[in-house]
């Protein structure tokens, strides 16, 4: 039998039974040939077409030497498995008795529990969470129970610190109180020289950054860094400088045993009238828990809208408080007294307007004069312009 398949037609000889019969067939452009004995059970190929027995050698080899690869990796990562799973049973446990160190305990998001000290709010990793670690930190840092920590201030230091610390609970530890009065006092040079809050994320840290990891190597400057001086920081910052300075002027009120004097000048504002000063006094006596009888006495400027006899703010006052004193400042006495000077005394007094302002005119002037005031040892080392109050 003769079969043609493709171009060629190579011989293919196949042997079935006891009879001898020929196929030829034709295999793409080769001429394999392929002798097949079915009366013996003998089968030989010789298959020339694809690819030879050397090739087959090498695909084997390498699909053997993935498959070995693929064993080892799996072997591996069940490995990993184990000692992760070992590694989270043998997760140390927190102890409320742990409390008389001065610690509290922090859960992660994965479960893991990890101690913080509620003095000095450090987060310790989850390895540290054992008595002897704990109390060689309390003893260290914070001088044990001979500094006044006992249990029952520890107590109840822990009730108060998770109460209020919200960003220990997801493994954030607060700003340290060195950074944070750093921050303060930064705050306060910025105010103090009347700069733009922005001035302390944009100049004043990336200064600082740089002097410390110059003078104080890259400790220093890591540790600098967690500081925040950003605008809103600062802004922050002075209005609890504010804040704590009203405070403790209130609490100065509430604790003299003697009354209190206001200085009180007429307000900036054109269209404000007696009435409305006044109410901003009594909303900020109320506001603080103040009562007005804790005047003695106010000192005003001497406008009409002061001191008028009926409508003014002085009158107002007296209605609330009888007994209370009105006296006229005495600087504006001077100043009106001054607009009357004789001529020889208003020429003097001239000349000092002009020098004043020669002074503060401009800025190499100032500080030339600066100078000079210190080096004469004087204590007042600025000049004031010279302003007209009528």
């Amino acid at each position: 039998m003769t079969v043609s398949i493709g171009i060629e037609d190579p011989e293919m000889t196949v042997f079935i039974g006891g009879e001898d019969p020929e196929m030829t067939v034709s295999i793409g452009s080769e001429d394999p040939e392929m002798t097949v004995s079915d009366g013996g059970m003998i089968f030989a190929t010789t298959y020339k077409v694809l690819q030879t027995s050397e090739e087959m050698r090498i695909r084997w080899s390498k699909f053997w030497r993935i498959r070995r690869m693929m064993e080892v990796l799996t072997s591996l990562a069940l490995r990993s498995l184990q000692i992760f799973v070992c590694s989270m049973s043998k997760k140390r446990k927190w102890n409320d008795e742990y409390v008389k160190f001065g610690f509290t305990c922090t859960t992660e998001k994965y479960g893991t529990q990890r101690p913080q000290c509620i003095l000095c709010s450090t987060l310790f990793s989850n390895a540290n969470l054992k008595p002897s670690k704990l109390d060689e930190h309390f003893q260290n840092k914070h001088g044990g129970r001979d500094a006044g920590n006992d249990i029952v201030t520890l107590r109840v230091k822990r009730a108060r610190f998770d109460q209020v610390g919200t960003l220990p609970t997801y493994g954030f530890s607060p700003t340290e109180k060195p950074l944070l009065r750093a921050s303060y006092e930064v705050a306060y040079q910025i105010a103090k020289s009347k700069k733009p809050h922005t001035i302390g994320e944009e100049l004043i840290k990336p200064c600082a950054l740089e002097m410390a990891k110059i003078v104080l190597r890259k400790e220093a400057e890591k540790k600098l860094q967690q500081g925040s001086l950003s605008n809103d920081v600062i802004h922050n910052r002075i209005i609890d400088m504010s804040v704590d300075i009203l405070e403790q002027v209130v609490a100065d009120f509430k604790a003299s045993p003697v009354k209190i004097s206001l200085q009180v000048d007429e307000s900036t504002d054109t269209t404000a009238q007696a009435i409305d000063v006044l109410n901003k006094i009594q909303e900020f006596f109320s506001r603080n828990e103040l009562h007005l009888d804790k005047i003695g006495s106010i000192c005003t400027d001497g406008a009409p809208a002061m001191l008028g006899n009926r409508s003014g703010f002085a009158a107002l006052m007296r209605k609330e408080v009888p007994n209370l004193k009105i006296t006229h400042c005495f600087l504006h006495r001077h100043s009106l007294a001054a607009k009357t000077l004789p001529p020889d005394l208003k020429k003097t007094l001239n000349i000092c307007v002009k020098v004043v302002n020669f002074i503060r005119s401009r800025a190499l002037n100032h500080r030339l004069f600066q100078s000079l005031c210190e080096e004469m040892g004087q204590e007042h080392t600025v000049l004031l312009y010279h302003t007209e109050v009528r």
